[in-house]
């Protein structure tokens, strides 16, 4: 920054103002660095011949940045500037902006989907897949910026040396980006939806939205960035283990809390995390009803967080499904003091979509035999009896080639890790085993640190998933 002679900072903020990057209008833009701009007294302007004045206002405008939207401005621009050069040379506005911009939502699945995901070639142009795959190359090499190309052909941006005039109406901007992301930001490994893409959508409703250009590739930064994580086995395996890093057990094992008198939970660990069973007492039916969540206590940033799994969401995964915005529910935890002095935890959700009914919880000196003798003569029921699964450890060898995992009878099942690239990673610390789901007739493999989940059920799935069934180890 400092090395900046004034001609170059002056090309800055001329730059600034002329792509209203920050403020939609020159009206905005002048109430915050305090300085009249318009047509005829540019930004670069400000404080005449004295440079000291004219970085002081540049570097105000790259902290706005990084505090508004936690962007570096400088690196920002020169990503800009090399993209929208790029655009122009290969002539892309020819190509990538047709009806729906379908051949934008294909450059996304391509560039930040699996690997495997095939390119199509939805511009209609015969040589789309040179130009995507041009782009893609040009991004690894940090030539290009793909989500300021995006924007570019989305006329959500200016072209870096074109940008003229006051924004027209940012908002139906963000409408139009969000929409536009609806479709690839279904095609992931997790989830049927974006939760990222859903908060932005909540967030334009808060009174403090203050729409911008800079806010607007922010959001589109902060959507595709979840959208990695959610599409990439080998990013999901990585925050998998990540997240066990930061896992903790602040909750005793066995331990019984309650909600009030008609709402018990009981906590058992297991090595990664907590089995927590929810008992909702109907004292005049004598009835109790049992839910079965899968839940993780773990650190963020010096915050204690719990997120805890719906039953039906656990089996999403492993059937080969999509998990539901109602499948996860994570939540901040204070340990607080109760009025009796009894330890209570508090939780706040985390996530806008919230579902799950849990405010605060009070610690009991119950054992779980005293929770049964208090309700003994109770009918008790699994509110989601489709969801009872049992899962066996069961990985007998691990070969340069193959895991094998013993089927129970003698024989093993024999996986190859060139059919599952992420299982070179499996270890024998790992939860790998047999995954039996009895109300479906299934039979999984489950990798649970990889992600892996392999049907086993018949001859064909096997067949139909590289596995084979053999007698011996080799």
């Amino acid at each position: 920054m400092t090395s900046l002679t004034k001609n170059e900072i002056e090309e800055k903020l001329n730059t600034v103002s002329r792509l209203r990057i920050f403020f939609n209008t020159n009206k905005e833009l002048s109430e915050f660095v305090g300085f009249q701009v318009s047509g005829n007294n540019s930004l670069s302007k400000i404080g005449g011949n004295n440079r000291f004045i004219k970085r002081a206002v540049y570097e105000r405008l790259c902290n706005y940045a990084k505090n508004f939207a936690d962007i570096d401005f400088d690196k920002f621009l020169a990503e800009y500037k090399q993209s929208s050069d790029y655009y122009t040379a290969n002539k892309l506005g020819g190509i990538l902006p047709k009806k729906h911009c379908k051949a934008c939502v294909e450059l996304i699945k391509f560039i930040y989907g699996n690997e495997a995901d095939e390119l199509k070639d939805a511009a209609g142009e015969n040589d789309f897949n040179t130009i995507a795959g041009g782009i893609k190359e040009a991004s690894e090499k940090r030539e290009v910026n793909v989500l300021i190309i995006i924007m570019l052909a989305l006329k959500l941006l200016p072209l870096y040396d074109k940008g003229r005039g006051d924004v027209k109406d940012i908002r139906k901007d963000f409408k139009t980006l969000l929409d536009f992301l609806e479709a690839p930001m279904k095609d992931n490994a997790i989830y049927g939806y974006n939760p990222t893409l859903a908060r932005c959508r909540n967030y334009m409703e808060e009174e403090d939205f203050e729409p911008n250009r800079m806010l607007l590739y922010s959001m589109f930064k902060d959507i595709l960035d979840n959208h990695s994580r959610c599409t990439s086995n080998e990013v999901l395996y990585s925050t998998n283990l990540d997240l066990q890093n930061k896992k903790v057990f602040r909750i005793e094992d066995g331990s019984i809390w309650k909600a009030n008198d008609n709402d018990y939970w009981y906590f058992s660990t297991v090595s990664n995390g907590y089995m927590v069973t929810r008992y909702l007492v109907n004292r005049k039916r004598q009835r109790i009803e049992c839910i079965c969540y899968e839940g993780m206590m773990y650190m963020e940033d010096d915050l204690l967080c719990l997120t805890l799994i719906d039953p039906r969401g656990s089996l999403r995964l492993p059937r080969g499904k999509m998990l539901r915005d109602t499948d996860i529910e994570s939540f901040d935890v204070e340990t607080v003091q109760g009025p009796q002095g009894e330890e209570c935890l508090r939780f706040t959700p985390i996530s806008e979509k919230h579902w799950l009914d849990l405010e605060q919880l009070v610690k009991t000196d119950m054992t779980f035999e005293d929770l049964d003798n208090l309700f003994g003569n109770y009918e008790s029921h699994n509110k989601y009896p489709e969801t009872e699964y049992t899962i066996t450890q069961a990985l007998a060898a691990i070969t340069e080639n193959h895991l094998y995992l013993s089927t129970g009878d003698g024989s093993f099942y024999r996986i190859p890790k060139s059919r599952y690239p992420l299982l070179s990673k499996v270890s024998f610390d790992d939860i790998a085993g047999i995954v039996d789901l009895s109300y479906y007739h299934e039979k999984i493999l489950g990798f649970i640190p990889q992600g892996i989940f392999i049907n086993v059920s018949t001859k064909e799935n096997c067949a139909m998933n590289g596995v084979e069934i053999t007698d011996s180890i080799t």
